[in-house]
């Protein structure tokens, strides 16, 4: 075994949208573990929550009203690579999640690996 440093990606995407966010992702990263390919999580649904400010220009809800949503946990890891990171981003996420911003975390992680 060995641990190899990585991104761990997480968002939260509504249940409408997931698989639309999970071809994207796909189509511009490798999401590979060993002998695997398309490795990713995704939770069951939960709430999210938030409330639009000033100048905001939500998908849903309105400004200065806390808005409540149905919401999926999609989490992912790269190779700890920058320029992988940002594809993962500005090519994966980005394009085809609804939100105007979404919530996207990034952890820097190891990983057990048998290789």
């Amino acid at each position: 075994m060995k641990l190899k440093q990585s991104y761990r990606i997480t968002t939260f995407v509504p249940p409408d949208s997931l698989q639309a966010v999970i071809d994207s992702i796909n189509n511009a990263v490798v999401l590979s573990y060993g002998k695997y390919d398309h490795v990713l999580w995704h939770s069951s649904p939960g709430i999210e929550q938030y409330r639009p400010l000033k100048g905001a220009n939500p998908t849903e809800g309105k400004v200065g009203v806390v808005t409540s949503v149905d919401s999926i946990k999609l989490e992912f890891s790269i190779p700890h690579d920058e320029k992988i990171l940002e594809r993962a981003i500005n090519e994966g996420i980005k394009p085809r999640h609804p939100w105007e911003e979404p919530v996207i975390l990034v952890s820097e992680i190891f990983e057990t690996r048998k290789e």
